[in-house]
């Protein structure tokens, strides 16, 4: 929500759903406030956003336990902004967290209680063409990147939207929210930038659908348009996400793995601007090239080693414990 009711109502009134639904089945978990941003207005003109008045009124009510998980969208830009400013975007998640952990403190509620971006992406509204560029794809990668590194097991997202549908295929100044084109013709179904971004984010990065956690650990860069994410993944994989945010430079980076003893090969997939591109020369619009990311392999890896990233690319990397034998069938 986030139109006129204020926070103070919007509580009375998910006290009165949240008991009528547990009467029904206890088991159900019921989430909110379901904001439109995690910094959207009480409107209650008090300084302090939906959010935080959503846990401090429930909990002045001695119903701390009614927060069962917190819920909110995230679309951090509803107008066009350089390219450069959408991938500073992603650090608001970790301010967010910082803030929440506040919110949290001194009350009943759990510090622990799931976190859901229920709904997100770079943003919603006219002139957003940036979404069906190769930015947002970064965007999204950085931001899942944030996001586990944020919440960790507690946090769940849900990028909007699978397939949407707009004017974006004719009229080159807007934007389609979906990662799939769902527009009729040669095009259908067309993988967007988005698409590749979050198949690299969660299946080659990350082990989906494991039982056991895939646990963040620590990753720095002295280069601050060189990010990186490290997954400990439970199948023994160290796997490294890594964003070359900068349009136009390679980086020659060192990877430094402390703590870890690598095989001397690693496997990897990368993708640049060279896979994707938004094409706006002929209707309907569409991308091209549209290219699945590119096999890596690198051999000579030790525990500090040279990798060249390119441009605008997002690259995962992953290293086999070398300290464990190898299974054979």
């Amino acid at each position: 929500w986030g139109g006129p009711m204020n926070s103070r109502d919007y509580v009375r009134r998910y006290i009165e759903f949240y008991e009528a639904m547990k009467a029904v089945d206890p088991s159900i978990v019921v989430t909110g406030p379901d904001s439109s941003n995690f910094n959207s207005s009480s409107n209650l003109y008090d300084g302090q956003g939906t959010v935080q008045d959503f846990i401090s009124f429930l909990n002045a009510q001695g119903k701390a336990s009614y927060v069962n998980a917190i819920d909110f969208h995230w679309y951090p830009t509803y107008q066009p902004v350089p390219a450069a400013t959408v991938l500073t975007l992603p650090a608001q998640i970790s301010g967010f967290a910082v803030s929440l952990a506040g919110w949290i403190s001194g009350t009943a509620v759990d510090p622990n209680v799931p976190v859901l971006m229920s709904e997100y992406n770079l943003g919603t509204g006219p002139g957003l063409s940036m979404l069906n560029q190769w930015v947002n794809g970064l965007w999204l990668a950085d931001s899942l990147g944030q996001y586990a590194g944020s919440f960790g097991p507690r946090g769940s997202t849900n990028f909007f939207a699978m397939i949407s549908g707009g004017t974006d295929t004719t009229d080159s100044t807007q934007g389609d929210l979906g990662y799939l084109q769902v527009e009729s013709g040669p095009y259908q179904y067309q993988e967007r930038g988005t698409y590749w971004a979050y198949k690299m984010a969660a299946t080659d990065w990350a082990i989906a659908g494991d039982s056991s956690p895939n646990t963040l650990v620590s990753a720095t860069s002295s280069q601050p348009l060189l990010k990186v994410y490290a997954d400990d993944r439970p199948d023994h994989v160290l796997s490294l996400m890594v964003l070359d945010e900068d349009p136009s430079n390679a980086y020659a980076a060192t990877l430094s793995l402390a703590g870890f003893s690598p095989q001397p090969t690693a496997t990897g997939w990368t993708f640049d601007s060279s896979h994707y591109a938004w094409d706006t020369t002929s209707v309907p619009y569409h991308a091209n090239p549209d290219l699945p990311p590119s096999p890596v392999t690198i051999t000579g890896v030790s525990s500090s080693f040279p990798v060249t990233f390119k441009p605008y690319s997002l690259t995962v990397l992953q290293f086999a414990d070398a300290t464990l034998s190898t299974a054979t069938p």
